[in-house]
């Protein structure tokens, strides 16, 4: 198996030297080992996903929320504003 170093494989990937050393100290870079002070990442290494970027995160609830948090939701009172509005059967959206 062939091996590069990590300024090598930054340079493949464009990344920073630095974050190649962060990445496989963390295990993020299969087969990655350390010889003395210096990294030694195969050649065929697949460059992981950046797990600091928002843009890779899936979207759990893609439901709107509010921008502003009031005090005492009024989604828990849906109840009871639908025991005063009879006339319009079941509530799903409450704006104020």
């Amino acid at each position: 198996m062939e091996y590069m170093s990590a300024n090598e494989i930054a340079n493949k990937w464009g990344i920073s030297q630095r974050r190649v050393a962060v990445l496989c100290s963390e295990g993020r870079i299969e087969k990655a080992r350390i010889m003395g002070n210096m990294w030694l990442i195969p050649a065929n290494a697949k460059k992981p996903i950046d797990a600091r970027s928002l843009r890779y995160k899936g979207k759990e609830n893609d439901l709107a929320k509010p921008f502003l948090k009031w005090v005492g939701g009024k989604t828990q009172l849906l109840k009871e504003i639908e025991s005063y509005y009879p006339f319009l059967g079941r509530i799903s959206r409450i704006f104020f």
